[in-house]
């Protein structure tokens, strides 16, 4: 995207997390991963998973997932395939 400043990045919406995820996607991909922890990518991730049909993780959803995994703590709701959802593979 050209941006090196936090701040312009914490300007961004989900939408342009969306955009962003879904244009880097490839077909042979076996999952997305959205890098940057002020780019708000976690409230998109249960809809790009289904448009997508596979993982999306963020660096705040990785992260978050191994605090609560250290912690023995199940989150509800759960966004997104990282914190517990089958993968494609699973239900083939």
């Amino acid at each position: 995207m050209g941006l090196r400043d936090d701040l312009q990045i914490g300007k961004l919406t989900a939408q342009d997390a969306t955009d962003a995820a879904q244009k880097a996607d490839d077909p042979l991909a076996e999952a997305v991963f959205v890098s940057c922890t002020n780019f708000r990518t976690l409230e998109a991730i249960p809809a790009l998973e289904a448009k997508l049909q596979k993982p999306v993780v963020n660096s705040n959803s990785a992260t978050l997932w191994a605090a609560l995994r250290v912690l023995k703590v199940q989150m509800q709701p759960r966004p997104g395939c990282l914190f517990g959802c089958k993968s494609r593979k699973e239900e083939m």
